[in-house]
């Protein structure tokens, strides 16, 4: 609409629409190296420990059986990795949604949809399958038991895993770099 009271006029924005900008950003932070891999599993083991903690207060015999049946998911040979990856977000994000707190949605959706998918493109070919499976059932288990504490051990655990997986990728690509070079 033109003239002194025109512009451009939101009527509607859902959670996920503004998260995506979060999201778009967090990618390329990640993709300039703006944010270290440290600080992603620091703010990771914090921010999520908190959902763990939520999920364990709030979430529904819904959402643990939604929650055991994408680790069901996940121990299929077939998948695809990118199959798994999205299996792998859809898994910690029943999380976050578990706590019912729309600000921590919010918040965590940069961290879900977009760090974990760009860490497991990182450490695709090093990572077990079974080892991220395990940590997911550990958690879902300590969920089960309403164990927060034991559901924020298993998830630091599988952050521990993946900044190993992470640390093994890295070394394994200088290696071929350096054998490129000589």
């Amino acid at each position: 609409k033109r003239g002194p009271l025109g512009g451009t006029f939101v009527n509607s924005l859902t959670l996920e629409d503004i998260a995506q900008n979060v999201t778009s950003a967090a990618t390329l932070l990640v993709t300039i190296g703006g944010l270290k891999m440290a600080e992603i599993a620091e703010a990771r083991i914090e921010m999520e420990g908190l959902c763990c903690d939520l999920a364990v207060k709030h979430a529904t015999e819904e959402t643990i059986d939604l929650l055991a049946e994408v680790l069901q998911e996940q121990k299929s040979v077939s998948l695809t990795d990118e199959e798994f990856c999205a299996s792998d977000v859809r898994f910690h994000r029943l999380i976050v949604e578990a706590t019912g707190n729309t600000m921590l949605r919010f918040v965590m959706y940069a961290l879900i949809e977009a760090l974990v998918p760009v860490t497991n493109m990182v450490i695709v070919y090093v990572r077990d399958r079974s080892s991220i499976i395990a940590h997911h059932n550990d958690m879902l288990l300590a969920l089960e038991r309403r164990d927060a504490a034991a559901m924020r051990k298993h998830l630091r655990s599988l952050v521990d895993y993946l900044l190993a997986s992470y640390s093994q990728a890295k070394k394994e690509r200088k290696r071929r770099t350096s054998g490129r070079t000589s």
